[in-house]
């Protein structure tokens, strides 16, 4: 399965060629071989966590991003992995403090805005949707 057990850059290698064919289950053990040879790494850790994501293991996937993101918070993906995850899995106020921190540096991302706005429809914000709604009529 792998080069060699060791090698960290040829087993990521190897990993990237198991997504490409869309074999997210190996990439998945691989990613993981790696992480308990090589330690903990904010990228890896976000690899791991999207092939987690494609197989629906979404509660592990969305608890390695928040270890990612403990290691890194300026990665736009870690940062949009979980405000979509944590709607997903109904923790609307955490994927509303994602959003909030992802609409500061990308304030037009509709899909974004949209999960933000089913964020604030379920925490009851009627002023956050309504700021939300007339910003989305803005970019139509």
């Amino acid at each position: 399965m792998s080069f060699d057990r060791h090698h960290k850059i040829l087993n990521i290698a190897l990993a990237e060629v198991y997504e490409s064919e869309s074999d997210y289950h190996r990439a998945e053990i691989l990613y993981a071989d790696i992480i308990r040879k090589h330690g903990k790494d904010a990228d890896l850790l976000a690899r791991l966590a999207l092939m987690l994501s494609f197989a629906g293991k979404y509660q592990t996937s969305y608890e390695l991003y928040q270890e990612a993101y403990i290691l890194d918070n300026t990665s736009d993906e870690v940062i949009s992995m979980l405000l979509n995850l944590s709607a997903l899995l109904g923790d609307y106020r955490s994927s509303k403090e994602f959003a909030d921190i992802y609409l500061k540096k990308y304030p037009r991302h509709i899909d974004t805005l949209e999960v933000q706005a089913k964020n604030a429809l379920e925490l009851r914000d009627g002023i956050l949707f309504d700021k939300i709604i007339t910003t989305l009529r803005s970019l139509a």
